[in-house]
């Protein structure tokens, strides 16, 4: 199935999850992170468990420091 993280096209295989596509995208172990599917944020202890269908639109927003 295609899902789209920061307008980017992905293929995953069906039922693939956030936690996987963290796994694609080599986030998986990186902290402040957020991620949002379709303008729904999603909360980090979801990411594993959280179900992705085709066409999802995935932000993912890092955190960063500034001033």
């Amino acid at each position: 199935m295609t899902v789209f993280a920061n307008n980017e096209k992905y293929n995953l295989s069906e039922n693939a999850t956030l936690e996987r596509l963290l796994g694609e995208l080599k986030l998986k172990n990186v902290t402040g992170i957020a991620l949002a599917v379709n303008n729904v944020v999603v909360p980090r202890s979801n990411w594993d468990s959280y179900k992705l269908k085709a066409n999802d639109k995935i932000i993912v927003i890092k955190a960063t420091q500034g001033g």
